[in-house]
């Protein structure tokens, strides 16, 4: 196994400490070498200790997952629970899902106010309907 990956591995932890020692336009420098050399370091580490890192990421990403669904279970419990009553219930509904918890929406579906056909206009002339044009 070449252990070539290590060198610019040791620049990003050496750029990514002197980037928090430092300030202004030098932060910014050390920020970039230490996220250039990090990449080249990704790229150029062999295939196991990538295939390890793949792993670690899907691992850890199922159970934050897993975690946050966890989170999200009470309160759907807690909305659903009969003891507790709102007076709007009969018009809440659930519209869909925002950040793992329910989207309720507690507007009543009413039709728009239609305008009165005895003051339509068009293009500034009055219209009076039932009245034919043709004559």
């Amino acid at each position: 196994m070449r252990l070539f990956f290590l060198l610019p591995l040791t620049t990003c932890l050496i750029s990514g400490y002197l980037c928090k020692k430092s300030a202004d336009e030098m932060a910014y420098l050390t920020g970039t070498a230490t996220v250039v050399s990090l990449i080249l370091t990704l790229v150029l580490a062999p295939w196991q200790i990538q295939l390890l890192i793949l792993g670690v990421t899907i691992f850890a990403t199922r159970k934050l997952l897993l975690k946050n669904a966890s989170k999200s279970e009470p309160n759907l419990i807690a909305q659903s629970d009969p003891g507790i009553s709102n007076e709007n219930d009969a018009t809440a509904e659930i519209r869909g899902m925002y950040r793992g918890a329910p989207w309720i929406s507690n507007q009543a579906k009413t039709p728009a106010p239609q305008p009165d056909p005895t003051s339509l206009k068009y293009r500034g002339s009055s219209i009076v309907p039932g009245r034919n044009s043709d004559g």
